[in-house]
């Protein structure tokens, strides 16, 4: 189950985690009418998660990707991809109006402040965020891949591009990136 949660992104510490109650906010997002489609399919992925190992998820991720134009349900992938999530926000709202944020920078408290005081407009001190999220050290009941290899070579060059769109887009936007990490962004693309 571990390896279930981990592909879903909800292994935060302390967090307590029920995958019906996941389930259902996710079908909240589709006709009543195709509930019992939807329950099926998030079953047969939850499957898939559970049987595969990282390779071949990204391989039918990345191949369903191709033949729909969009990932599963239950994906990997889709939270990695930066410059599309940015232009659907900027369709929407001022570049003015959005901030990017790496966590762990937040974890200055005097950045935190300015960045609080920014966004809401109110002095003060503000307690620490939360971890994020990362597998490092945690048991998914497989080896940890390594991306270095060639089989992921193409992977990585997806997301170099996305990356390099990305920065392009927020440098024509003029989207703020005071408290963005780009050496973080570009650790295992360069």
């Amino acid at each position: 189950m571990a390896k279930l949660f981990a592909m879903n992104s909800l292994f935060y510490p302390g967090m307590n985690f029920n995958e019906q109650t996941h389930k259902k906010h996710n079908l909240k997002f589709f006709p009543a009418k195709a509930w019992g489609h939807v329950e099926r399919y998030w079953e047969e992925e939850g499957m898939r998660i559970r049987d595969g190992d990282f390779s071949s998820r990204l391989r039918y991720e990345q191949d369903f990707f191709y033949a729909r134009g969009f990932f599963p349900l239950r994906n990997s992938f889709g939270s990695s991809r930066y410059c599309f999530a940015l232009g659907n926000i900027l369709n929407k709202f001022a570049a003015s109006d959005v901030f990017l944020v790496s966590l762990p920078e937040l974890k200055d408290a005097a950045l935190r402040k300015r960045f609080v005081h920014e966004l809401l407009g109110k002095e003060g001190d503000y307690p620490e965020i939360p971890p994020e999220f990362v597998l490092e050290g945690r048991d998914i009941g497989e080896e940890k891949p390594d991306f270095t290899r060639p089989e992921f070579d193409g992977l990585r060059s997806s997301f170099r591009y996305d990356l390099q769109e990305f920065e392009k887009l927020i440098t024509r936007e003029g989207v703020a990136t005071d408290y963005l990490d780009f050496d973080a962004l570009w650790k295992n693309l360069r």
